[in-house]
């Protein structure tokens, strides 16, 4: 982990990288390390924990929450629309019956 730390080019997110406020699809790979520290090592130590507890417990507010959701909303819509084969494929299926109104079947 250290060799890839120091002999990587130095680099220090944005603000609007660290709001979230950027795709992460605009950063670059190589800077982007899920290899090595992944939640699971980073769990083993109780300082994370502890601090782990904390934000969740602080920021599972209802307007974060929201916000949080909506920008979910936001990022899924986009991707869906752009991906051509899923369009078509709820296009046709918009004359399909709702769930709810279909016959329920036994199973014998």
């Amino acid at each position: 982990m250290m060799d890839r730390w120091f002999n990587g080019d130095a680099w220090t997110m944005t603000i609007p990288e660290k709001r979230g406020e950027v795709s992460i699809a605009t950063i670059s790979g190589d800077k982007i390390d899920t290899r090595h520290a992944t939640m699971r090592w980073a769990s083993g130590f109780g300082r994370f924990t502890s601090a782990q507890h904390h934000l969740l417990n602080s920021w599972s507010t209802p307007p974060r929450l929201e916000r949080g959701v909506n920008r979910l909303s936001e990022q899924f819509r986009a991707w869906f629309l752009s991906t051509p084969l899923i369009g078509r494929v709820v296009s046709a299926s918009a004359t399909l019956v709702p769930r709810s109104r279909r016959s329920k079947r036994r199973v014998r």
